[in-house]
């Protein structure tokens, strides 16, 4: 791919000079805009991708490797954390086809009898759509991706595991939010695929699509890589290099451990775009799957769901999951999207299927803090607005404000004061919790404290 250093303000730039998606004026005023959010929000280095039509753009900010001084490019890999939930359907789809099978498939039929869920009728009744669209009611104990599983647990030995996973609410109920859900599924692909899921992701999915650089997070140094952009923290006014234990999501790859660039994932959006067919032609996926896969299965309220301009003050708002992808709606048109956050790395994948508009962005540092969040979050309205010819509501400056002026916000110490009568016996709280499903987690009172507990596990 052809790059131009060029010079904007301050800073020089690497930008693609592929494709005609914004004139010379309105790039320099998207560069001035996501340069000064970056600033603003401390967030170490950013990548965008962006297709519109047959034209596509894709840009580097900031640093991906502090030390060296290397810079973000559009080849740069960032980890794409959930938004691989989407690839891992697509996947399946390209799989069901070829073995005559559809998402109401029971995962016992595919599976057998050593594999099953809390109950007996979960076990019975669950399909590739409930696990797809979170709606098994089963419980999500993210603090196993925290703590780590043992390196000799396979994918098909946690798999197994899940029928130790609690109920949370009934089954079909409502939505939600499980990675282990997309583990399952990874493993369902291994079993229809003959191949695991890192091999048929590459054969079935990278290569025909031409993502030549895409792979997958196997072990913590992957993102130390000489083509990665390194993961940071800001903290106490400067960016330090993140902890590197916890960048392992073994054996729950297919949930989150791709490493993308915004090269190749406007070749992905472009072919999720073109309801799976690539850009030579090829129709990789059964149209009529790939179509209900964007269709919502179940109606999610939440308050962050639903990507419109804002107003204040902010109500939750009906928005719907479908299969990988999340589906609501931008100043009265379509979208559909998935964000992702592996501890650093925060990501987007935005679509306007109707107007054949996609944006991908992602970020490499700023964590523990709303801010790297929202310099994506506003960085995606900036874009979309220009995308879909509409004047921009924000610029450098409210971009850096965002919330306020709009809302203001407060920001208060939640916690109770040292002789608060409410305070309970902390100790009572101590001991060793798990169960056969994810590693103990031991909690322990934090030295003379009493208002404070430890926790411990695996790593």
């Amino acid at each position: 791919m052809r790059y131009v250093l060029r010079y904007f303000g301050a800073a020089f730039v690497l930008t693609n000079v592929r494709g005609a998606v914004f004139d010379g004026e309105t790039e320099q005023d998207v560069v001035k805009l996501i340069q000064a959010t970056l600033e603003c929000r401390h967030v170490s280095g950013m990548t965008v991708g962006i297709i519109k039509e047959n034209e596509t753009w894709t840009h580097g900010f900031g640093m991906a490797d502090l030390k060296s001084g290397r810079p973000v490019d559009g080849d740069t890999l960032f980890n794409i954390a959930s938004v691989t939930k989407s690839f891992t359907m697509a996947l399946l789809a390209i799989l069901l086809k070829e073995n005559k099978l559809h998402w109401k498939t029971t995962v016992s039929d595919i599976l057998g009898s050593e594999y099953g869920f809390i109950d007996d009728y979960r076990t019975r009744e669950t399909t590739l759509r409930d696990l797809l669209s979170h709606r098994t009611g089963l419980a999500n104990p993210d603090i196993g991706f925290m703590a780590g599983f043992p390196p000799s647990l396979s994918r098909e030995d946690m798999c197994k595991r899940m029928r130790y996973l609690p109920e949370q609410i009934p089954f079909r109920d409502s939505y939600i939010y499980n990675n282990y859900l997309y583990m399952l599924l990874g493993h369902v692909a291994e079993k229809l695929g003959g191949d695991t899921w890192e091999n048929l992701l590459m054969s079935r999915i990278f290569v025909p699509l031409g993502m030549k650089s895409t792979k997958i997070l196997k072990k913590t140094s992957d993102v130390l890589a000489s083509d990665m952009a390194h993961p940071y923290i800001y903290k106490d006014n400067s960016f330090e290099n993140s902890t590197l234990d916890i960048y392992e999501l073994h054996p729950a790859e297919p949930a989150g451990a791709i490493l993308s660039s915004a090269e190749d994932m406007v070749l992905y959006l472009q072919f999720v775009l073109s309801n799976g067919k690539t850009t030579t032609g090829d129709q990789l996926v059964d149209p009529m799957l790939f179509r209900e896969a964007f269709s919502v299965a179940l109606p999610v309220v939440r308050g962050d769901v639903t990507v419109s301009k804002p107003t204040f003050p902010v109500s939750d708002v009906v928005g719907g999951y479908g299969y990988g992808w999340f589906e609501s709606s931008y100043d009265g048109y379509r979208a559909v999207w998935h964000r992702g956050t592996l501890w650093a790395y925060y990501s987007i994948a935005w679509l306007v299927p109707e107007q054949n508009i996609g944006i991908f962005i992602s970020t490499n540092g700023g964590m523990f803090k709303d801010d790297q969040y929202t310099s994506l979050t506003t960085t995606l309205y900036y874009l979309a607005d220009l995308l879909l010819d509409k004047e921009p509501w924000l610029n450098s400056s409210t971009a850096c404000s965002f919330p306020e002026p709009w809302k203001k916000v407060y920001k208060a110490d939640s916690r109770p004061p040292e002789n608060s009568p409410f305070l309970p016996d902390i100790s009572e709280y101590t001991g060793t919790y798990g169960n056969e499903f994810q590693p103990d987690v031991v909690v322990t009172v934090n030295g003379s404290s009493q208002t404070q507990l430890n926790f411990e596990s695996g790593r």
